[in-house]
Parts: structure tokens; C-alpha cells; sequence
């Protein structure tokens, strides 16, 4: 009996033993039992894709988060201008002994005669609409000196296309060309105005560049126009410089 006792206590004790060693033991893992996770690939985007996307009406992650800024010229709107004006023309020819004023001044660069021969300056005012790049524009002006000794006024109007270069988000280049006519008046003490042969057709080709300021309110940094008049008979090239203010609205 005393035997039986003692193998019952040796088989408890090598039980309790075991069963404190495996509620203290931290399981092992195989690497073969670890999980496995399908990562999916980031998806590549060939260049075609950003247009294909903007045909449908989506857009890339990558365009996502950049919103379209506003342009800063609106594509359809009004502008008007008040400039300065410088013109200087010369009608080179012979000497037809007519009396018209400026006769025989010579062009000492050239060697020709300068039928008529003025330096004016004043002022030019614009209206143009814009319905895209395109547009249509009016201009009129009036210059004023003294070239001849007497008062002399000089008014040309004319009207046609333009376009404008909205690229940039400050600067704006353009070009026209404006057809119309023109009219050279000259104050004499016995009469108002020269009579005959002072006004034509007329018709400018030109460009500038204009900036942007806060608002509805731009700066004509500068416009330069060839100028073609029809005065005295005769066919007068000229050239016009400008700059000035302009509102867009």
C-alpha cells in the first residue's frame, strides 16, 4: 500500500508540473503558418490616360487634388482705353508745286522730297469685344501741333479684328488691324480749315502688350501701328506709338 501511495503522489506531481509549463510556454509560429496578405499593384497611368479620362469626364488621382485656376482675362468681355498718342508721317515724293504745306522739305536719309512732313501728339480712345480670342475693335483719335506754323489737327477712325494671346495670367499681347479713314485739318487766317485733298481712306497694322493690375483695371504698356493715309493726293506712311489705361469689364 505504501508503494501504491507513493506512485499516485510521483504521477501528481509530474502532472502538475506539466500543466504549469504549458500554461507559461508562448506559442512558436513556422514561418510557413504565417498569413498572407494580396497587396494590390498601384495602378500605372500611360500618357493617353489624361485625355481618355477628360473625354469621359473623370479625372486622374494626380489631377484630383489641383483645382483649374481662373483665368485671369475672361474669355468674353469689354474693354476700353484712353491712350497717348504720338504720330509721325512723311509723304515722300516730288515736288508737284502745288502749294501744299511742307513742300520740299527733304529727307535727308533718303535724298527724296517730303511732301508733307508732321510730328503731333494727343490722345486715341478704343472699344473692343471680345467673344473669344477674337474679337472687334473700334478706335478713333485726334492729334494736334504745329508743324507748318499754324494749328494743325489730325483725326483718323477706324474699326476691325483683333486677337489676344490669354497664355499668361498677367501679360496679354495682341494684334488688329483697322481700316477707316482720316482727315489732316490746318488753321489759316483766312479760313477755317485747308480746303481740298485733306482726308482719305486709312488703315493701320499693329500690336501691343497689356498688364493685368488689381480689378478691372490694366496698363496698355505699349502699342506701335504702321500708318497708311490718303492726304493731299498722295499716299502718307506714318507710325503711332501709344500707351495708356484700359478697364475690362
Amino acid at each position: 500500500m505504501r508503494g501504491l501511495a507513493r506512485v499516485c503522489a510521483l504521477l501528481l506531481l509530474v502532472g502538475t508540473a506539466a500543466g504549469a509549463q504549458n500554461h507559461g510556454a508562448v506559442p512558436t509560429v513556422s514561418p510557413t503558418d504565417s498569413p498572407s496578405f494580396n497587396v494590390a499593384p498601384k495602378p500605372k497611368f500611360r500618357p493617353g490616360d489624361a485625355s481618355l479620362a477628360a473625354r469621359n469626364g473623370l479625372r486622374l488621382p494626380s489631377q484630383a487634388s489641383s483645382a483649374p485656376a481662373s483665368p485671369a482675362w475672361p474669355e468674353r468681355h469689354y474693354a476700353l482705353g484712353v491712350l497717348f498718342q504720338n504720330v509721325h508721317t512723311c509723304t515722300r515724293g516730288q515736288s508737284s508745286g502745288n502749294g501744299s504745306p511742307g513742300e520740299g522739305q527733304t529727307n535727308g536719309s533718303s535724298g527724296q522730297n517730303c511732301d508733307l512732313k508732321f510730328h503731333l501728339n494727343g490722345f486715341a480712345g478704343f472699344f473692343s469685344w471680345f467673344f473669344s480670342p477674337w474679337g472687334l475693335e473700334v478706335e478713333v483719335s485726334a492729334v494736334f501741333g504745329t508743324p507748318f506754323g499754324t494749328d494743325t489737327t489730325l483725326v483718323t477712325y477706324a474699326a476691325g479684328p483683333v486677337v489676344a494671346f490669354r497664355e499668361h495670367e498677367r501679360w496679354q499681347p495682341w494684334f488688329h488691324a483697322l481700316f477707316g479713314g482720316s482727315r489732316l485739318g490746318i488753321q489759316f487766317f483766312t479760313g477755317p480749315f485747308l480746303e481740298g485733298g485733306n482726308g482719305g481712306f486709312a488703315w493701320k497694322l499693329g500690336g501691343g502688350l497689356d498688364v493685368k493690375f488689381a480689378g478691372q483695371v490694366g496698363l496698355r504698356l505699349v502699342q506701335v501701328d504702321y500708318l497708311y493715309m490718303q492726304l493731299f493726293g498722295q499716299g502718307t506712311h506714318g507710325i503711332c506709338a501709344n500707351s495708356g489705361l484700359i478697364f475690362r469689364f
